[in-house]
Formats: structure tokens, C-alpha cells, sequence
């Protein structure tokens, strides 16, 4: 009994192996395989054979049999460089990886409604597609990597609202591609997803991203101005490298790292707002900003990375906030306008050639009580003309130590000696009858408000370009004493 069930399970699998079976036939010289009364148009037999206009039918008759027309399969028209143009019928739900890749003569081409998935290069290489018409009624949820990569002649695209994501090099290198709608739906877009767009002079990313991939616009060498919207929490490495027209970005207090590369080559890139969010500036992050001439770096920043600023050659003075403890090999280095440099006490590491031919240093203000290692960090300055300023009493250490005492020029910071914050900051109207602004403050700073013979009468905090009433105050000579990140200044104001 037994053998005859087994017997019986044999012949039974046979038969559901040979239902099953793929079926491969051509119908007015187009390629089918089927399963389950489903066709799909595959690759011709000669792969190179589809050329001119083809029509794509809804439905195939084969041996008395009707195949609903499915899919388009993978590699279906790779490097058919005669294809011209082609309908693809409604009844078409997918398109697999790389089903037109390399048909450099195919001009336009128009998804069906209906359609579901694009997979994988589907059109990587069309170089002569100009347009391609996605309907809103398709379904699929992410343009997949690589889909529209190298079509050299697109010069628009509207993406549909079922999209939520976008993948990595769906656009690379769209050379022609001048706009690009992102409909509020999407949350996430991929790794060089624009890279090498060169025409993409604006981008406004919606609301609803919140992660934008590593390299996603290197290289849009004329993308002049892109709006970030608070929504971003991540902006991978090298994400707007070699954009070379950028002039401004500002960077959304949702972020928290700018990491590796981020704005190197925007040789354009004249300011930046970096938030009191970020915590850490990756290497190269601004490597080769010819143009940026001044930065503030928020006191939330506790490491510079190797390179961060490297051959910013317009760059002639920056702060170093109090909550940095590492500053990175190369970090400044070829900064050849830099006239003067803030290093706070809670530095505990500068690397090897952090200042590297900074030529133009004239004074450099150094709070470490206790002067750290230094590997040919300065190599390139002028150390007999740049004045050293040291903590008071900290002198001798540091002309005993390492090359901090190849200055010449060392002296102890007093108060008839200036900070950088005493060149920086401003007070006005020189002469006060109801109140004053204070400018030229990097982040926040403690204000203490006292008459002549020492008496409080408030203390704040402030931040810059903030206005101070005094108007309750009678006339006469008041002090202002500001604590800042680069230590405490001292300043008298006439009230009339």
C-alpha cells in the first residue's frame, strides 16, 4: 500500500512540475515566457533585435491560448540601440531591472497607470530620452536605484505622490535634467540620487524628507540655492560636493553631525549658519570653500575633523568655541588669509599641521593654561612676526615647551591686552539715550550691567544683535562686562 502512495505522490508532482513550466514563444517578433496565463515580454533571442517602433499588445494569443501581457522582463530591451520607441500596454504592472538600459535611441516613452514596481536601472543609459510620462495613478512606492541614471537628454521629471522614497543614482548624472518636482510624500532620498545633474540650478526638498544619502547633489556644479527643511535629521557624506554655484546653505537645527566631505569644492559658498545642534564637523567638511570668508562654529561643536577647513583661502578669522576638545590634522591648513585664531582651554589635542602655511597669522590667543603636543601644527607661520597671547603666568611654560616656544612673541594676556572677542564685538550707538545693541558675538554670552563704583544693577544672558533698554537708568557711566566663549571683556557706555 504504501509503495502505491508513493507511486501515486510521484506522478502527482510530475504533473504540477509540467503545469508550472515556463512556456517560451515569439508572436510578431516579440519574445514571450509564460506562467499561469501571465506573459512577459523577455529579451529576443538575438538580445540586440528590437528596433524601431514597437507596440507592445495587452494580450498574446499562443496555441489557441491568451496571455494576459504582465511584465516586462529584466534586460527585455538592453542595448537595443535602434529601439525608437515603444507603447507599453496597460496591462503592464512591472518593469524589471535593466529593461531598457543602453537604448540610446529611444526619444520618450509613457508608464502605464496601472504600473506597480520599476525595478533596478530599468532605463539606465537612454541617452536620447527626453521625457518620460509617470501617470499619478501608479502605485509603486520608491523610484529604485539606478532607474533614470546617465539619460543625458531628460530634462524634467514629475514624480508621483505615491512615491516615499527615492533610490540610490535615480538621476545620476541627468546632465540635461534643469527641474525636478519632489512630491511631500517622499521621506528619503538615496545616495547620489542627482549627483553629476549639472543643469539643476534650485532644488526645494520637501517637508516630509528626513534623510538625504551620501553624494545625493555632488557634483551639480550649477545648483545656486536649495532650501533644507527642518525635517532632515541625517545629510550623508560629500552630499553637495563640487557644487561649485552654491552660494548659501543654511543647516537645519535638526541636524546634529555635518559629517565627511559634506561641502567640500562649493568653491562658491561665501556663508553658512551651522546650529547649535551640530556636534561635530566631519573631515573635509569645508575642504577647498575658496570663497567662505568668515564661520561661526556653535559652542555645541566638540571636534573639528582632519581637514574640516582646508585651503578655505578666504577665510581670515575664526572662533573656537569653549566646547571643543579636538581639532584635526590639516584641520586649517593652506587658510592663507587667516589673520588671527581663537584656541579655547578645552582643546586637548591639536594634529599635525592643523595651521599649515597660514601665512597671513598675525595673533594667535591661546587659553590653555597648559600648552598641548604639537606636530608641526603651525609649520608655515611667521613665528617671528605672529604674536603668541598666553594665560597670565603661563608664559615660561610655554617657552619651554615643545614648538610652542619657536614664537618669539609671547605674551601674557592681560586686560590691557585684546582677545579676539575684544576685536569683534561692538557696542553702539556710542552715545546711549535709551539703550544699546551688541554685535559681532559668536553664540551667547553672560552681560552684567554695573555703575562705576561696582554696583550690579542686572545681569543676562544675551546673544548677538540683541537690544538692551537701559531707559529706566539715569545718566551717567556704566560698565558692561560680557563672559563669552573666548573669555570675559570689559567695556564703558555713556548714557545722555
Amino acid at each position: 500500500m504504501k509503495k502505491l502512495i508513493t507511486i501515486a505522490f510521484f506522478l502527482w508532482s510530475v504533473s504540477c512540475v509540467s503545469i508550472q513550466a515556463t512556456t517560451r514563444f515569439t508572436v510578431n517578433g516579440i519574445s514571450y515566457s509564460s506562467d499561469f496565463g501571465q506573459a512577459a515580454v523577455e529579451p529576443s533571442p538575438n538580445y540586440d533585435q528590437y528596433s524601431g517602433s514597437i507596440v507592445i499588445p495587452s494580450s498574446v494569443v499562443y496555441s489557441g491560448v491568451t496571455y494576459n501581457v504582465l511584465s516586462i522582463d529584466s534586460y527585455a530591451f538592453r542595448n537595443c540601440i535602434n529601439l525608437t520607441s515603444i507603447t507599453i500596454p496597460s496591462s503592464v504592472k512591472y518593469i524589471w531591472d535593466y529593461a531598457f538600459s543602453g537604448c540610446t535611441g529611444l526619444k520618450s516613452i509613457t508608464i502605464p497607470s496601472l504600473v506597480k514596481e520599476i525595478w533596478n536601472n530599468a532605463f539606465q543609459g537612454c541617452t536620447a530620452l527626453t521625457s518620460i510620462s509617470i501617470p499619478s495613478t501608479v502605485s509603486f512606492v520608491k523610484i529604485m536605484n539606478n532607474t533614470f541614471q546617465g539619460c543625458t537628454a531628460l530634462t524634467s521629471i514629475t514624480i508621483p505622490s505615491s512615491v516615499t522614497s527615492i533610490g540610490d543614482g535615480a538621476f545620476n548624472a541627468c546632465t540635461a535634467l534643469s527641474s525636478i518636482s519632489i512630491p511631500s510624500s517622499v521621506t528619503s532620498i538615496g545616495a547620489s540620487t542627482f549627483r553629476g545633474c549639472t543643469s539643476l540650478t534650485s532644488m526645494t526638498i520637501p517637508s516630509s524628507v528626513t534623510s538625504i544619502g551620501d553624494g545625493a547633489f555632488s557634483a551639480c556644479t550649477t545648483l545656486s540655492s536649495i532650501v533644507i527643511p527642518s525635517s532632515v535629521t541625517s545629510i550623508g557624506a560629500s552630499t553637495f560636493r563640487g557644487c561649485t554655484s552654491l552660494t548659501s546653505i543654511t543647516i537645519p537645527s535638526s541636524v546634529t553631525n555635518i559629517v565627511d566631505s559634506t561641502f567640500s569644492g562649493c568653491t562658491s559658498l561665501t556663508s553658512i549658519t551651522i546650529p547649535s545642534s551640530v556636534t561635530s564637523i566631519g573631515v573635509g567638511a569645508f575642504f577647498s570653500c575658496a570663497a567662505l570668508t568668515s564661520i561661526t562654529i556653535p559652542s555645541s561643536v566638540t571636534s573639528i575633523g582632519n581637514g574640516a577647513f582646508c585651503a578655505c583661502a578666504a577665510l581670515t578669522t575664526i572662533t573656537i568655541p569653549s566646547s571643543v576638545t579636538s581639532i584635526g590634522d590639516d584641520a586649517f591648513m593652506e587658510c592663507k588669509k587667516m589673520k588671527s585664531i581663537s584656541i579655547p582651554s578645552s582643546v586637548q589635542s591639536i594634529g599635525a599641521f592643523a595651521f599649515l602655511n597660514c601665512i597671513s597669522l598675525t595673533s594667535i590667543y591661546s587659553y590653555l593654561n597648559y600648552p598641548v603636543y604639537l606636530n608641526s601644527a603651525f609649520y608655515g607661520v611667521n613665528k617671528t612676526n605672529c604674536i603668541l597671547y598666553v594665560p597670565k603666568g603661563s608664559k615660561s611654560i610655554y617657552k619651554a615647551t615643545g614648538e610652542w616656544k619657536d614664537f618669539l612673541n609671547i605674551v601674557e594676556m592681560t586686560t590691557a591686552v585684546p582677545t579676539i572677542a575684544d576685536e569683534k564685538i561692538k557696542i553702539y550707538p556710542s552715545l546711549i539715550t535709551e539703550g544699546f545693541t551688541i554685535n559681532g558675538m559668536d553664540g551667547k554670552a553672560i552681560m552684567r550691567l554695573s555703575d562705576i563704583n561696582g554696583k550690579v544693577f542686572f545681569e543676562k544672558l544675551v546673544v548677538n544683535d540683541e537690544y538692551i533698554s537701559i531707559n529706566s537708568k539715569p545718566k551717567g557711566v556704566y560698565v558692561i562686562e560680557l563672559t563669552t566663549n573666548d573669555g570675559m571683556i570689559t567695556r564703558k557706555i555713556i548714557k545722555q
